[in-house]
């Protein structure tokens, strides 16, 4: 019986499959299928063992789509107008980053000032300036009993500081993916300590009623702001641990399985596997 030799059994074993050739590098641009629209970024990239060309396979519904063209120097006057747009979105961050800080600043503020009560003395009292010099007042500014109307607003300001924190931080998780968790855990705790600093710095020295108000309303007025940016901070952690799954939720209610394609980097940021069409 004839021995079978190394030139039949590769014969037979046919071309190699592109599947087995090694992995070459990952689609880093948005790319979408010309058969079925699935979004191929992130996908590996592998070269073709006939052609040599560089290929990606689509998992949705295996079909292979050049890669190289996802990895080409897009022409001038397109580059330069994407960069104009990068630049463009980042000043909307940077807005979006300000006015959460400004908004906060705010919210602190009126948060103090809103249970001052004019107490007027029946015998004055004098207070020393810095000056060396006395002055006499006839009133004292102390905390006003907690009703109805301030509880409400003391809801509406903390419900306020915690959207705020959840939007700012759900924008960028959705439209600037790529960071680790880490970061986006350390922007929630950061920038409502730098909103805190500011308020103390801003509004803290000028503030005309500490001059005149009781210990209890001093009290009130320094540690307002803390509970306030309590809640911007458990807005943002609730955003960084929940928003991208509420949003893989809703592309999959919403969202028809064949259009889901420009939504997959909610799953693959995430490391999970995108839900295949049935």
């Amino acid at each position: 019986m004839e021995q079978p030799t190394s030139e039949t059994t590769e014969a037979d074993a046919g071309p190699p499959r592109y599947d087995t050739q090694p992995q070459v590098g990952l689609v880093e641009l948005d790319r979408f299928c010309s058969a079925c629209g699935y979004n191929l970024r992130q996908q590996p990239v592998r070269r073709e063992p006939t052609t040599g060309l560089l290929l990606c396979k689509c998992p949705e519904c295996g079909s292979f789509e050049p890669a190289n063209q996802a990895m080409t120097r897009q022409r001038s006057w397109f580059a330069q107008l994407v960069y104009l747009l990068w630049l463009v979105w980042i000043a909307v961050l940077g807005t979006a980053l300000a006015g959460a800080i400004s908004a906060t600043i705010n919210l602190s503020h009126d948060t103090g000032e809103m249970l001052n009560e004019t107490k007027y003395l029946d015998e004055p009292i004098e207070q020393e300036k810095t000056d060396g010099s006395t002055r006499t007042i006839n009133f004292q500014y102390q905390v006003s009993p907690l009703d109805g109307q301030h509880t409400m607003q003391l809801v509406l300001n903390m419900t306020a500081a915690y959207a705020i924190a959840a939007g700012l931080l759900s924008m960028l998780l959705l439209f600037v993916p790529h960071w680790p968790r880490k970061g986006y855990v350390l922007l929630a705790l950061g920038w409502p300590a730098v909103a805190l600093l500011a308020f103390y710095g801003m509004r803290i020295v000028d503030n005309y009623t500490l001059d005149y108000a009781t210990r209890g309303l001093k009290l009130w007025i320094f540690c307002s702001p803390l509970l306030l940016v309590l809640f911007a901070i458990a807005g943002g952690l609730t955003a960084v641990y929940l928003c991208r799954p509420i949003a893989r939720f809703v592309v999959r209610v919403v969202v028809p399985s064949r259009q889901r394609g420009p939504f997959a980097y909610l799953w693959l940021v995430d490391g999970k596997t995108v839900p295949q069409t049935r």
